[in-house]
């Protein structure tokens, strides 16, 4: 699977599986996460790599009995990784598609079941009872990794747990439930291993370095990194594989200023590699969105689309979406954790469309000029909206 088809893959199963209702929106054809504890030091380590230069961070406050939480992702606010106030840590990783059958019987969470296990687990094993629940076809071209502050950590492969043995788990982008110990081929993971082996400590520092040698460069750049200190609920925060520079993340200080996000290269000091990769990928897209973008049209006719559509066909029919106004914007957002910009093509019809995703909606009304619907499109796929509110 080339870095394209993986990044068509990505977004359809984020769109479809819909509009922020996976499990994961799969973060890339390469990620590497670690877990490891010794003694009261427990650590997680990730490296995010993609080719979508605009990364986010963003806070949401703990509410209506709902635990505080950090994300990391793009620009659709999707989260792809994050550390909740009690210490609980999670990212996703995407693998060769295989069909998840062993919960056919369950029902399907109309919503993102990774924020709903991230708002109201603390622990692994809570996070486990809550995803027996449900049916995780979804989960056919990824996998997650939960750790939490205790030191427990666990890989959900959607028909496959892999607990962890010993102080420390890796994962990459390969089944570890399908190979026998000492086949694995990926070096990123074997690197990892071979590094926490040999380590007489867990640290910063340490951590560190592993996500140095598993940065990857290229196409599908390590785009940032994370260190979870899960006892202290601090993260360290790194940029573009750029491990001298660092931002540290105190999340019980950062959720008191409130529900917020943040563009996350902008907290950190130029570098010309950075720069030169983002440049190239964002004018490839202004260019794109340019051709389409009307700009006779007025945001004061937004208002009209404001409200609660329903959606039919995909994997999970019956999924509520919100159409929202802010400013001259119009926005799609569901679950409420992913939103992003609606950019006019016409008066009725908007598109969003970022370096690996193209989303489009076309607005239906009745004979009254009353607003009923969308006809939407995701890639290639067709998805309807029916508006209930």
């Amino acid at each position: 699977m080339n870095g394209k088809e993986v990044a068509k893959m990505r977004f359809r199963i984020v769109v479809l599986s819909v509009l922020g209702v996976l499990v994961l929106a799969e973060a890339a054809a390469a990620c590497t996460a670690f877990h490891a504890v010794q003694g009261d030091v427990v650590l997680a380590g990730n490296n995010e790599d993609f080719f979508n230069p605009r990364t986010k961070v963003w806070f949401l406050p703990a509410q209506e009995g709902k635990y505080g939480r950090v994300y990391f992702g793009f620009d659709n606010f999707v989260p792809q990784g994050g550390m909740n106030e009690k210490g609980l840590f999670w990212d996703g990783f995407a693998t060769a598609p295989r069909q998840v059958t062993r919960s056919a019987d369950k029902p399907k969470y109309l919503g993102n079941l990774n924020d709903k296990v991230m708002s109201e687990c603390a622990t692994v094993e809570e996070v486990l009872t809550v995803f027996a629940q449900y049916n995780l076809d979804n989960m056919e071209g990824h996998q997650l990794m939960f750790g939490d502050a205790q030191g427990d950590s666990v890989i959900i492969e959607g028909d496959a747990i892999v607990r962890k043995k010993g102080r420390f788990q890796v994962v990459t982008n390969f089944r570890q439930s399908l190979t026998p110990a000492g086949q694995e081929t990926c070096e990123r993971y074997k690197t990892a291993v071979r590094m926490l082996e040999r380590s007489e400590e867990v640290s910063i520092p340490v951590f560190r370095r592993v996500l140095m040698a598993a940065h990857q460069e290229a196409d599908s750049p390590t785009l940032y990194s994370n260190i979870y200190d899960l006892q202290r609920r601090v993260v360290y925060l790194y940029h573009f594989h750029n491990f001298e520079n660092v931002v540290v993340l105190d999340l019980a200080e950062e959720l008191k200023k409130g529900k917020r996000e943040l563009d996350l290269p902008a907290l950190f000091p130029l570098t010309v590699a950075a720069e030169d990769f983002a440049r190239k990928k964002l004018r490839q897209l202004e260019e794109q969105r340019n051709v389409k973008r009307a700009t006779d049209v007025d945001p004061g006719i937004y208002d009209q689309y404001v409200g609660k559509y329903q959606l039919s066909g995909g994997p999970l029919p019956g999924l509520i979406v919100t159409i929202l106004r802010q400013g001259d914007g119009l926005y799609m957002e569901a679950s409420g954790v992913m939103r992003f910009e609606l950019i006019p093509e016409s008066a009725t019809t908007f598109f969003y469309a970022s370096v690996d995703s193209f989303v489009k909606a076309t607005f239906t009304k009745d004979d009254q000029g009353r607003i009923t619907g969308f006809d939407g499109q995701v890639d290639e796929s067709k998805i309807l909206g029916k508006r209930v509110e």
